[in-house]
Protein backbone atom coordinates (compact mmCIF):
# COMPACT_ATOMS: atom_id res chain seq x y z
CA UNK A 1 0.00 0.00 0.00
CA UNK A 2 1.60 3.32 -1.08
CA UNK A 3 2.00 6.06 1.99
CA UNK A 4 2.13 9.52 1.88
CA UNK A 5 3.83 11.40 4.68
CA UNK A 6 2.43 14.65 5.42
CA UNK A 7 3.50 17.34 8.00
CA UNK A 8 0.86 19.17 8.70
CA UNK A 9 -1.46 19.84 11.60
CA UNK A 10 -4.47 20.44 8.83
CA UNK A 11 -4.63 16.48 7.81
CA UNK A 12 -5.88 15.11 11.09
CA UNK A 13 -9.77 14.16 10.34
CA UNK A 14 -11.18 14.57 6.43
CA UNK A 15 -14.73 14.71 6.58
CA UNK A 16 -16.89 13.98 3.46
CA UNK A 17 -20.91 15.24 3.49
CA UNK A 18 -23.01 12.40 4.27
CA UNK A 19 -25.82 10.87 2.02
CA UNK A 20 -28.41 9.82 4.54
CA UNK A 21 -29.50 13.38 6.10
CA UNK A 22 -30.51 12.05 9.25
CA UNK A 23 -28.47 13.69 12.37
CA UNK A 24 -28.35 12.04 15.90
CA UNK A 25 -28.19 14.77 18.22
CA UNK A 26 -27.03 14.60 22.39
CA UNK A 27 -28.46 16.85 25.19
CA UNK A 28 -28.47 16.86 28.87
CA UNK A 29 -32.33 16.03 30.40
CA UNK A 30 -32.23 17.69 33.88
CA UNK A 31 -35.72 16.97 34.58
CA UNK A 32 -34.55 13.66 36.15
CA UNK A 33 -32.41 15.97 39.11
CA UNK A 34 -30.76 15.39 41.03
CA UNK A 35 -28.70 13.46 38.54
CA UNK A 36 -29.69 14.66 34.54
CA UNK A 37 -29.14 11.88 32.36
CA UNK A 38 -27.50 12.06 28.68
CA UNK A 39 -30.31 11.52 26.01
CA UNK A 40 -30.08 10.76 22.16
CA UNK A 41 -32.53 11.95 19.26
CA UNK A 42 -32.86 12.02 16.03
CA UNK A 43 -33.55 14.35 13.22
CA UNK A 44 -34.85 12.83 10.11
CA UNK A 45 -35.98 15.34 7.19
CA UNK A 46 -38.56 12.71 5.66
CA UNK A 47 -40.48 11.94 9.01
CA UNK A 48 -40.38 15.08 11.44
CA UNK A 49 -42.74 13.57 13.56
CA UNK A 50 -40.39 11.12 15.54
CA UNK A 51 -39.76 12.48 18.83
CA UNK A 52 -38.70 10.36 21.02
CA UNK A 53 -35.70 10.18 22.96
CA UNK A 54 -33.46 7.85 24.32
CA UNK A 55 -31.58 7.91 27.93
CA UNK A 56 -27.86 6.93 27.81
CA UNK A 57 -26.43 7.35 30.86
CA UNK A 58 -26.32 9.65 34.09
CA UNK A 59 -24.01 12.28 34.32
CA UNK A 60 -24.32 12.46 38.16
CA UNK A 61 -24.40 15.81 39.16
CA UNK A 62 -22.42 17.91 35.97
CA UNK A 63 -25.43 19.97 35.16
CA UNK A 64 -23.97 21.29 31.40
CA UNK A 65 -25.12 24.10 29.21
CA UNK A 66 -22.88 23.96 26.61
CA UNK A 67 -21.74 20.85 24.33
CA UNK A 68 -20.15 19.80 21.61
CA UNK A 69 -18.82 15.92 19.96
CA UNK A 70 -15.33 16.25 18.21
CA UNK A 71 -14.64 14.38 15.03
CA UNK A 72 -13.29 10.93 16.87
CA UNK A 73 -16.54 10.88 18.98
CA UNK A 74 -14.99 12.85 22.08
CA UNK A 75 -17.92 14.39 24.09
CA UNK A 76 -16.96 17.68 25.40
CA UNK A 77 -19.59 19.36 28.13
CA UNK A 78 -19.22 22.61 30.08
CA UNK A 79 -21.44 23.79 33.20
CA UNK A 80 -22.13 27.20 33.25
CA UNK A 81 -18.37 27.58 35.28
CA UNK A 82 -15.21 27.40 34.27
CA UNK A 83 -14.43 23.72 33.49
CA UNK A 84 -14.91 21.64 30.25
CA UNK A 85 -15.12 18.30 31.40
CA UNK A 86 -15.06 15.09 28.73
CA UNK A 87 -17.76 12.38 29.96
CA UNK A 88 -17.99 8.61 28.69
CA UNK A 89 -21.30 8.13 26.09
CA UNK A 90 -21.77 4.53 27.64
CA UNK A 91 -21.25 5.66 31.31
CA UNK A 92 -21.40 8.68 31.73
CA UNK A 93 -18.21 9.31 33.59
CA UNK A 94 -15.83 11.69 33.84
CA UNK A 95 -12.58 11.04 31.62
CA UNK A 96 -11.20 14.60 32.38
CA UNK A 97 -11.61 18.02 32.53
CA UNK A 98 -10.02 21.31 31.67
CA UNK A 99 -10.46 25.00 33.35
CA UNK A 100 -10.56 27.48 30.68
CA UNK A 101 -11.97 30.83 33.04
CA UNK A 102 -15.47 31.34 33.43
CA UNK A 103 -18.43 31.22 32.86
CA UNK A 104 -18.53 29.57 29.80
CA UNK A 105 -21.34 30.11 27.57
CA UNK A 106 -20.47 28.53 24.40
CA UNK A 107 -18.51 25.79 23.25
CA UNK A 108 -17.08 24.14 19.90
CA UNK A 109 -14.60 21.25 18.50
CA UNK A 110 -12.81 21.89 15.66
CA UNK A 111 -11.58 19.40 13.21
CA UNK A 112 -8.43 18.67 14.74
CA UNK A 113 -9.84 18.51 18.24
CA UNK A 114 -9.34 21.73 19.50
CA UNK A 115 -11.74 23.18 21.88
CA UNK A 116 -13.26 26.87 21.34
CA UNK A 117 -15.15 28.61 24.05
CA UNK A 118 -16.84 32.00 24.77
CA UNK A 119 -16.42 33.30 27.83
CA UNK A 120 -18.22 36.34 30.01
CA UNK A 121 -20.82 38.98 28.90
CA UNK A 122 -18.17 40.61 27.80
CA UNK A 123 -17.00 37.91 25.32
CA UNK A 124 -13.73 36.51 25.16
CA UNK A 125 -13.37 33.41 23.06
CA UNK A 126 -10.39 30.98 24.02
CA UNK A 127 -8.17 28.36 22.47
CA UNK A 128 -7.63 25.09 24.42
CA UNK A 129 -5.82 21.97 23.46
CA UNK A 130 -7.69 19.36 26.06
CA UNK A 131 -4.91 16.74 25.86
CA UNK A 132 -2.16 18.99 26.49
CA UNK A 133 -3.75 21.02 29.41
CA UNK A 134 -3.12 24.79 27.56
CA UNK A 135 -4.96 27.41 27.49
CA UNK A 136 -4.96 30.42 25.31
CA UNK A 137 -6.74 33.91 25.08
CA UNK A 138 -7.93 33.96 21.02
CA UNK A 139 -9.61 37.49 21.29
CA UNK A 140 -11.72 39.94 23.22
CA UNK A 141 -14.80 41.49 22.05
CA UNK A 142 -17.50 43.60 23.65
CA UNK A 143 -20.15 41.43 21.08
CA UNK A 144 -22.10 38.97 23.30
CA UNK A 145 -21.64 35.31 21.76
CA UNK A 146 -24.08 33.12 23.06
CA UNK A 147 -22.91 29.97 21.39
CA UNK A 148 -20.40 28.75 19.43
CA UNK A 149 -20.03 25.59 16.70
CA UNK A 150 -17.99 25.03 13.17
CA UNK A 151 -19.29 25.28 9.77
CA UNK A 152 -18.35 22.72 6.71
CA UNK A 153 -16.37 25.04 5.46
CA UNK A 154 -14.19 25.19 9.12
CA UNK A 155 -16.02 28.89 9.92
CA UNK A 156 -16.12 29.47 13.58
CA UNK A 157 -19.51 30.72 13.79
CA UNK A 158 -20.69 32.46 16.86
CA UNK A 159 -24.71 33.56 17.57
CA UNK A 160 -26.44 36.25 20.02
CA UNK A 161 -29.64 34.90 18.77
CA UNK A 162 -31.46 35.60 21.83
CA UNK A 163 -30.93 39.24 22.10
CA UNK A 164 -29.63 41.04 19.24
CA UNK A 165 -30.18 38.52 16.36
CA UNK A 166 -26.75 38.72 15.00
CA UNK A 167 -24.43 35.94 13.27
CA UNK A 168 -20.64 36.34 13.33
CA UNK A 169 -17.92 34.50 11.93
CA UNK A 170 -14.78 34.38 14.34
CA UNK A 171 -11.35 34.43 12.96
CA UNK A 172 -8.81 31.90 14.26
CA UNK A 173 -6.02 34.53 13.84
CA UNK A 174 -7.19 36.86 16.45
CA UNK A 175 -8.32 39.42 13.99
CA UNK A 176 -11.78 41.14 14.30
CA UNK A 177 -15.17 39.17 13.80
CA UNK A 178 -17.06 39.79 10.86
CA UNK A 179 -20.65 40.25 10.93
CA UNK A 180 -22.61 37.57 8.71
CA UNK A 181 -26.21 38.29 9.40
CA UNK A 182 -29.03 40.18 11.52
CA UNK A 183 -31.58 37.92 12.18
CA UNK A 184 -35.30 38.33 13.88
CA UNK A 185 -34.20 37.78 17.67
CA UNK A 186 -35.58 33.97 18.68
CA UNK A 187 -35.47 33.02 22.48
CA UNK A 188 -33.29 29.80 21.88
CA UNK A 189 -30.80 28.23 24.27
CA UNK A 190 -28.01 25.63 23.19
CA UNK A 191 -26.89 25.84 19.52
CA UNK A 192 -25.15 22.62 17.40
CA UNK A 193 -24.68 22.20 13.37
CA UNK A 194 -25.37 19.39 11.70
CA UNK A 195 -22.91 18.71 8.71
CA UNK A 196 -25.66 15.95 7.36
CA UNK A 197 -28.36 18.70 6.82
CA UNK A 198 -25.92 21.84 6.48
CA UNK A 199 -27.70 23.57 9.58
CA UNK A 200 -27.74 24.90 12.67
CA UNK A 201 -29.92 23.48 15.19
CA UNK A 202 -31.25 25.11 18.54
CA UNK A 203 -33.53 23.95 21.10
CA UNK A 204 -35.87 26.98 22.55
CA UNK A 205 -35.60 27.79 26.48
CA UNK A 206 -39.46 27.67 27.45
CA UNK A 207 -39.01 25.84 30.45
CA UNK A 208 -42.53 26.34 31.78
CA UNK A 209 -44.32 24.87 30.73
CA UNK A 210 -41.91 22.02 30.11
CA UNK A 211 -42.31 21.73 26.51
CA UNK A 212 -39.04 21.90 24.20
CA UNK A 213 -39.06 22.47 20.72
CA UNK A 214 -36.19 21.80 18.08
CA UNK A 215 -35.46 24.61 15.73
CA UNK A 216 -33.19 24.83 12.27
CA UNK A 217 -31.15 27.32 10.74
CA UNK A 218 -30.44 26.29 6.88
CA UNK A 219 -26.91 27.66 6.16
CA UNK A 220 -26.09 27.85 2.87
CA UNK A 221 -22.79 29.03 1.48
CA UNK A 222 -21.55 30.14 4.54
CA UNK A 223 -25.13 32.62 4.86
CA UNK A 224 -27.78 31.46 7.26
CA UNK A 225 -31.66 31.36 6.08
CA UNK A 226 -34.25 32.04 7.95
CA UNK A 227 -34.86 29.83 11.66
CA UNK A 228 -37.96 27.23 11.35
CA UNK A 229 -39.52 24.94 13.77
CA UNK A 230 -38.27 20.82 13.21
CA UNK A 231 -40.43 19.35 15.84
CA UNK A 232 -41.64 19.08 19.39
CA UNK A 233 -39.28 16.60 21.68
CA UNK A 234 -40.71 14.23 24.27
CA UNK A 235 -41.20 16.03 27.47
CA UNK A 236 -37.89 17.08 29.43
CA UNK A 237 -35.74 20.06 30.55
CA UNK A 238 -33.19 20.02 28.19
CA UNK A 239 -29.83 21.43 28.01
CA UNK A 240 -26.73 21.23 26.06
CA UNK A 241 -27.23 20.17 22.12
CA UNK A 242 -24.54 18.29 20.17
CA UNK A 243 -24.99 16.91 16.49
CA UNK A 244 -22.98 13.68 16.07
CA UNK A 245 -20.55 13.32 13.20
CA UNK A 246 -21.51 10.97 10.38
CA UNK A 247 -18.70 7.94 12.02
CA UNK A 248 -19.01 6.29 8.33
CA UNK A 249 -17.97 9.26 6.18
CA UNK A 250 -15.04 10.66 8.99
CA UNK A 251 -11.58 9.33 7.99
CA UNK A 252 -9.76 9.62 11.55
CA UNK A 253 -5.95 10.06 11.69
CA UNK A 254 -4.25 9.26 15.06
CA UNK A 255 -2.64 12.90 16.30
CA UNK A 256 -0.05 13.72 19.02
CA UNK A 257 0.69 17.52 20.15
CA UNK A 258 3.15 19.66 19.67
CA UNK A 259 4.03 21.64 22.44
CA UNK A 260 6.22 24.30 23.24
CA UNK A 261 4.11 27.37 21.62
CA UNK A 262 5.87 31.01 21.55
CA UNK A 263 9.33 29.30 20.95
CA UNK A 264 11.94 31.96 19.93
CA UNK A 265 12.88 29.54 17.10
CA UNK A 266 16.76 29.54 15.52
CA UNK A 267 18.94 31.38 13.53
CA UNK A 268 19.29 30.43 9.57
CA UNK A 269 21.51 31.30 7.13
CA UNK A 270 24.73 32.23 6.35
CA UNK A 271 25.43 33.40 10.28
CA UNK A 272 24.65 30.08 11.28
CA UNK A 273 27.25 28.43 9.04
CA UNK A 274 24.75 27.78 6.01
CA UNK A 275 23.83 29.69 2.98
CA UNK A 276 21.66 32.93 2.26
CA UNK A 277 20.24 35.52 4.09
CA UNK A 278 20.17 35.33 8.25
CA UNK A 279 16.75 35.01 9.81
CA UNK A 280 14.85 33.60 12.59
CA UNK A 281 13.06 30.44 11.44
CA UNK A 282 10.47 27.68 12.99
CA UNK A 283 9.03 29.49 16.11
CA UNK A 284 5.64 28.97 16.07
CA UNK A 285 3.20 31.20 18.60
CA UNK A 286 0.51 28.59 19.13
CA UNK A 287 0.16 24.43 20.09
CA UNK A 288 -0.94 22.59 17.09
CA UNK A 289 -1.50 18.64 16.56
CA UNK A 290 0.58 16.42 13.57
CA UNK A 291 -0.37 13.21 12.49
CA UNK A 292 0.96 10.19 14.80
CA UNK A 293 1.70 8.08 11.48
CA UNK A 294 1.73 8.41 7.93
CA UNK A 295 -1.03 9.12 5.61
CA UNK A 296 -2.17 6.46 3.42
CA UNK A 297 -3.31 6.81 -0.44
CA UNK A 298 -7.03 6.25 0.69
CA UNK A 299 -6.97 8.71 3.02
CA UNK A 300 -5.41 11.08 0.97
CA UNK A 301 -7.69 10.85 -1.63
CA UNK A 302 -10.74 11.12 0.72
CA UNK A 303 -9.05 14.34 2.12
CA UNK A 304 -9.00 15.69 -1.63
Amino acid sequence: MRRFSILTASVTTMLVTPASGVTTFYSLDRSSNPSPNLVSFLSDPTDPTVNSVETLASVGSVHTTVMDVSADGRLFIAPYGTTVYEIDRGTGAILGSLDVGGPIEGLAVSDIGLIYTSVGDTTRIYESDFDAQTVRLLLSTATDIDDLDFDKDGNLIGTDINQSGQVWRIPLDGSPLQLIATLPPVGVGPMTYSLQQDAFYFIDNNFDPPRRNLLRLPWANGQPGIIEHVKELAPGEYVGLAAVPEPSTTVIIETVPVGNPGNVGELSGAGAGGYGEDRICGAVSYGYRIGKYEVTAGQYCAFL
